[in-house]
């Protein structure tokens, strides 16, 4: 949606303009998704609200899927420096002072609608017109049968949609939440997984084989799990390149070359450390006595 180059390189880096060519090609020409790995200072965020205001533009509604309710602040002010500030958030989080989306000067700019208002909606499976994305944890997601009605409003917008899932790491593996965004994830056009440690544990995998060259392996969730687990890093590398040799997965880190690093040496301070140090010491000692004596293995 941008009308010039100039205006795109005034919101997006070069690397970030690569993530999101990866992103919507994956999405477009497969229905997958792209996993980025990029450490901290390549601008994950950006990327992500990149994504939201695509999906916007291409009239695919788009789920943005964090971590902590703080960070639905932190892609509105990475939508504000993309031009993209008019969008506006269905929070499917409680209204809660947590869950308010405030602007760089602590301004609330948005935030969620009443119980009973949200509840129609949850109850409609549907989002209302004036909003333009959805923003949600997912520990909103975290018991689907015994408090059904968020998952089954997640389920049934999900359809078609375009999600992004922020530290994904954190909401893959085996574990209730885990599970339940697998079905979640099959129904989408595609997605973006935000991740600079991805493949943390081996139960994080079968997540990203929802919609990525993984599957092509034609491996159960069970047989991949201890594939990963027989073949160790070894195998954890081996997946990574073949990955982005697919063009699925990107990883960039910033280098500390040409940067100066001063230390300060507290060298008047040195006796008042070592006696810290030592009291430290004699506290571990002390405890390790306990353990040694006092409890059975």
């Amino acid at each position: 949606g941008y009308n010039t180059k100039a205006e795109l390189c005034r919101s997006l880096s070069a690397e970030q303009i690569d993530a999101v060519g990866m992103a919507v090609y994956n999405i477009e020409a497969l229905n997958q998704a792209v996993i980025i790995g990029d450490q901290t200072g390549i601008g994950k965020g950006r990327v992500a609200a990149s994504i939201i205001r695509y999906a916007v533009h291409q009239g695919i509604m788009p789920i943005f899927l964090t971590e902590k309710a703080n960070l639905f602040s932190d892609i509105y002010r990475d939508l504000s420096a993309i031009g993209s500030a008019h969008l506006k958030p269905f929070i499917v989080n409680s209204r809660a002072s947590k869950t308010q989306i405030k602007d760089e000067n602590g301004n609330v700019v948005y935030e969620a609608l009443s119980k009973p208002e949200q509840d129609q909606i949850f109850e409609d499976r549907k989002i209302p017109s004036e909003y333009d994305f959805v923003v949600a944890t997912y520990s909103q997601f975290n018991s689907p049968q015994k408090k059904p009605q968020k998952p089954q409003f997640l389920l049934s917008i999900a359809k078609n949609s375009i999600i992004i899932m922020d530290e994904s790491h954190n909401s893959s593996g085996s574990s209730n939440t885990g599970i339940f965004m697998q079905g979640v994830l099959a129904r989408t056009s595609g997605a973006v997984f935000l991740s600079a440690t991805f493949a943390k544990r081996p139960d994080n995998m079968p997540i990203y084989a929802m919609k990525t060259a993984i599957s092509e392996a034609n491996m159960s969730k069970e047989d991949l799990v201890d594939s990963i687990n027989k073949g160790g890093v070894a195998l954890q590398e081996v997946l990574a390149s073949q990955l982005v040799a697919e063009g699925q997965m990107i990883r960039r880190e910033r280098t500390y070359e040409g940067i100066e690093v001063n230390y300060i040496t507290l060298t008047d301070k040195a006796n008042e450390h070592k006696a810290i140090a030592d009291n430290i010491t004699n506290i571990v000692r002390d405890i390790i006595a306990f353990q040694t004596n006092h409890i059975d293995n």
